[in-house]
């Protein structure tokens, strides 16, 4: 049991990727590291926390992947006396076991992490095969993502919530997921963005790739076809949110041609899914993220066959094989009896199961007293200087990285506050700090 007397402190790094996908998820896990084990949290934008975790102090490392090209990366943050643990934000809904292991996962990484968090049984069992050793470092945990589906933390959203029904009444939510053939660069085939990563191991890898990416094309065009015959089903309307590594420009084009449809990116999935009817959506963590919402999910899947794609992961979900079925299923509204163990891929789907708190209380786990402290003063005040001064420098240049805004967006104090003051058994005792824009440390004054 852990007390006052046995805390160790430390440093609890927690990049983010995208707003949208991670912001509060990872913050609910970084509050109750802050209050519970006193661990300080710097917590934010990745390129800032990864330079923190580079050359700052060391700490504990909370990465996002455990994909090859982020094999220098966590060698570096290794380097500077940090403990590595992973949750792979996107290791619930994956590729078909092979090429899972070939295009996400790097065996370096599994062998250097300390601790690796899982989403479910079904992940851990093939990270478990990908080492050579049987240690016991990977633990089905779940992601504190889908704890913010659950009561009481739903109720955060209730705002939003109550915006989204306000404003659109009855409907049901189109997540996509066709970044293969829609990326958010026009002018970039996403193809080649993989090439570059080697993210391809032989020719066959690719010819794969290619005929999924045609299979992907034809589960877009049954969407539209879909949205151009909605009108059929009465007194509801469709909104879609895509995927953040999406060009929006085709669904606001949409938008514009039906007057049932519309395009909203705002908030994170989660107000979305739980002001809505259903979701509709192919392959993709919202089916899970429904389910945990006991939400109807419904999947257009025609026939096909791909090594790409794990049949597991349609069981939980109602399937159309074209567009006329999915008009069917919803002018039905068929609820679904989820026949498989969904706990298998997800602990999340537990009743009562809250991720956060267990992986706070693994986290307690770890070896701290391995970690060499280095006081380095001053270091937070000079990034500070620093990054005033690449900023003035970018702006005079005007040089921008859009693809970054884009997904990581603005992330203020205010929104991290707010969330702090709604939380259980809230109190004051959480200190933030603004270090430079979407980059913050989060202290525990009592300790």
């Amino acid at each position: 049991m852990l007390t006052e007397k046995n805390l160790i402190m430390t440093n609890f790094y927690v990049p983010l990727e995208i707003k949208n996908r991670d912001l509060y998820g990872r913050l609910l896990l970084s509050l109750e590291v802050c209050r519970k084990l006193g661990w300080t949290v710097y917590f934010g934008f990745r390129g800032d926390v990864n330079f923190f975790a580079k050359y700052f102090e060391p700490g504990v490392y909370y990465g996002l992947a455990t994909i090859r090209n982020f094999e220098k990366l966590y060698d570096k943050i290794k380097n500077n006396g940090n403990l590595i643990t992973i949750s792979d934000e996107e290791g619930l809904v994956t590729y078909s076991k092979k090429y899972y292991v070939a295009f996400k996962l790097s065996k370096t990484i599994l062998k250097n992490a300390d601790a690796i968090f899982t989403w479910g049984e079904k992940n851990k069992e093939i990270l478990k095969e990908q080492l050579s050793e049987n240690d016991n470092k990977i633990f089905a945990l779940g992601n504190p993502r889908l704890d913010l589906l659950k009561k009481p933390f739903n109720e955060f959203y209730k705002k939003e919530v109550d915006m989204i029904k306000k404003k659109y009444g009855n409907f049901f939510l189109i997540c996509t997921n066709f970044s293969y053939t829609n990326y958010y660069d026009k002018n970039v085939k996403y193809s080649d963005l993989l090439k570059k990563r080697n993210f391809f191991t032989n020719d066959s890898d690719m010819d794969e790739w290619k005929k999924y990416e045609i299979i992907k094309q034809n589960i877009f065009n049954e969407l539209s076809l879909f949205l151009k015959n909605s009108y059929k089903i009465k007194n509801v309307n469709f909104i879609i949110r895509s995927h953040p590594s999406e060009n929006f420009e085709v669904y606001k084009d949409l938008e514009k041609k039906y007057e049932n449809v519309f395009f909203d990116n705002n908030f994170s999935a989660h107000p979305w899914i739980l002001a809505s009817e259903g979701i509709i959506n192919h392959y993709c963590t919202t089916s899970y993220e429904g389910v945990v919402a006991n939400k109807n999910v419904y999947t257009i899947k025609p026939d096909y066959n791909t090594k790409m794609e794990d049949s597991f992961y349609f069981s939980s979900t109602h399937i159309a094989k074209n567009y006329k079925e999915l008009i069917d299923l919803l002018s039905n509204k068929k609820n679904k009896n989820i026949e498989n163990d969904g706990t298998y891929c997800s602990v999340n789907l537990k009743k009562d199961y809250l991720s956060y708190t267990k992986i706070s209380d693994q986290l307690s786990r770890l070896p701290l007293k391995n970690i060499s402290k280095q006081k380095k003063n001053f270091f937070v005040t000079k990034y500070k200087f620093l990054k005033k001064i690449h900023f003035l420098k970018d702006l005079i240049l005007m040089r921008t990285n859009k693809y970054v805004d884009y997904k990581i967006k603005k992330i203020s104090k205010r929104e991290i506050e707010n969330f702090i003051e709604q939380q259980i058994n809230s109190n004051h005792s959480i200190k933030v700090e603004k270090i430079c824009n979407n980059f913050f440390r989060l202290s525990n004054e009592k300790h």
